[in-house]
């Protein structure tokens, strides 16, 4: 018969041997009068894990971008190490997208000097894929900024307070959400211009200088297929331009009545411009647990 020495439940200044209510601390409970016990399941009310980062500050205060309930990612490259003494370098969906089109403007300018023909240029998106996997990696979602208010003159590097994993809201660029639905992140080729892009809050109609259109990796929402939402896509590895799931975690809680639909085309949008994600999205609470 197991008796209740040595029972604990953690929680906050909770220390009582008696496990539950109506039980006693000794081994002929069973045949004891129940009594009372005043002792609860010690299970955190609000569970979030922050980290801070201390981030660099970008040409243009473009780094300003960065505000509660974003996706960020670090950038993690042979100029930006992580093991030395210096800023991060931290980045939300939107910069990303915006990076990833860059580079794929200079890789297709390298590309045309180095008299690289089509058969070659075809083998270069799993190449592409390994590199950006390696460089970009999503670590949740930002909870708030702790520099307090901003001051022209202060060019120090910025503190941001990130929820690495548990809860924490964002805003919904997947469209119709339900309660435990399992989300996350793809990389896909896409046909991208620089059009597409708005990096700015303060001015709405602004966009980036580029104009060229090209094939590109973009990150844009994926949700679990309803058959099987407990398991992410397997991405075909035979195609010429493969693609990666990060799968980002549940959704814990979502507002009641406001589903609503996007497609590939609506979140990729969402992802590449600032102002109408924020403007045109509403708030969910998301369980963080990253994986790749």
């Amino acid at each position: 018969m197991a008796s209740g020495n040595g029972l604990r439940v953690s929680g906050r200044a909770q220390n009582n041997s008696q496990p539950f209510v109506g039980s006693r601390p000794f081994s002929t409970s069973l045949g004891a009068k129940p009594g009372v016990v005043n002792q609860t399941l010690g299970f955190m009310s609000n569970e979030c894990i922050p980290y801070h980062y201390t981030i660099a500050r970008w040409q243009n205060d473009l780094d300003k971008n960065i505000m509660n309930g974003q996706l960020v990612f670090l950038k993690c490259n042979k100029d930006t190490p992580l093991l030395r003494n210096r800023a991060y370098t931290m980045l939300n969906l939107q910069m990303v997208n915006y990076s990833l089109y860059r580079e794929a403007l200079a890789r297709q300018k390298a590309n045309v000097l180095n008299n690289v023909n089509l058969a070659e240029e075809a083998l270069q998106p799993p190449e592409i894929l390994a590199e950006i996997l390696k460089t970009y990696r999503p670590i949740g979602s930002v909870i708030n900024s702790v520099n307090g208010k901003e001051d022209p003159s202060n060019n120090a590097d910025r503190v941001i307070n990130c929820c690495v994993s548990g809860r924490q809201t964002t805003f919904n660029i997947w469209g119709e959400l339900h309660d435990s639905d399992f989300i996350g992140l793809k990389l896909k080729m896409f046909e991208v211009k620089g059009l597409n892009f708005n990096l700015s809050l303060s001015h709405h109609s602004k966009v980036q200088d580029d104009l060229r259109t090209l094939y590109c990796y973009q990150f844009v929402p994926y949700r679990n297929s309803p058959a099987n939402r407990w398991k992410k896509p397997i991405p075909n590895k035979k195609s010429l331009s493969p693609e990666y799931y990060y799968e980002l975690g549940r959704v814990y809680r979502c507002p009641r009545g406001k589903d609503y639909e996007l497609d590939e085309s609506a979140r990729l949008s969402l992802c590449q411009d600032l102002s109408d994600m924020i403007s045109k999205t509403h708030m969910f609470e998301i369980h963080f647990n990253v994986r790749a």
